[in-house]
């Protein structure tokens, strides 16, 4: 009877250990369940229409769905809660791109949730892509993320900073990582977002 309760013991040991080191996370996670940060815009409500237009992206995180470091600007339009966003840039062999997206109105108005046809280890939730904008201050400056909860009590998120025009102060970038890092998020996975910087 020892021999068995020992054999066992070790079957269930292994299989512990088995799930464990068979769990894969993605580059970027983060211990924790994701943070609440909400909206901390200069309004204290967000008003999807302030944003309306086109904005490039000044800095951004590596992902599946943006693998580079080229050049990408967002449109965002719609009426709400029916939004669209038109996702428009170029890659490295230099052709360009142009991805319309429709959504809708999240549980809250500076959330905006598109579909998410094809799942993946950085963007795992099959029901949707939640894209939340955090801070705006609607005339320069838009920064939004989406984040996912993972097994194992830990999260991943995705931050996009991006201006109205092709530039932004490099002043105003850094005060506005200080305020991502005050808020929890890792702004040590940021990359620039520049021509020069567009390669495979």
């Amino acid at each position: 009877k020892m021999w068995r309760y020992c054999a066992v013991t070790l079957l269930v040991l292994v299989a512990l250990l088995g799930t464990t080191w068979g769990q894969e996370y993605p580059e970027g996670v983060q211990d924790g369940p994701c943070p609440d940060i909400g909206f901390k815009g200069v309004k204290w409500r967000f008003n999807y229409t302030g944003i309306a237009g086109t904005w490039h992206e000044q800095l951004r995180m590596k992902s599946s769905k943006q693998p580079n470091q080229c050049p990408t600007t967002n449109t965002w339009g719609g009426i709400p809660p029916d939004v669209t966003n038109i996702i428009a840039g170029i890659t490295p062999d230099g052709s360009t791109f142009d991805v319309p997206r429709e959504g809708v109105i999240g549980d809250a108005p500076n959330q905006r949730l598109y579909a998410n046809p094809q799942p993946d280890l950085d963007f795992p939730n099959p029901d949707g892509l939640l894209l939340e904008t955090i801070y705006t201050n609607y005339r320069n400056l838009h920064v939004f993320w989406t984040c996912s909860n993972l097994d194992g009590d830990k999260h991943i998120p995705f931050v996009w900073i991006e201006s109205r025009t092709e530039t932004l102060p490099k002043g105003m970038l850094k005060r506005t990582k200080r305020k991502l890092a005050r808020w929890g998020i890792d702004v040590s996975r940021f990359w620039k977002v520049d021509m020069k910087f567009c390669t495979a």
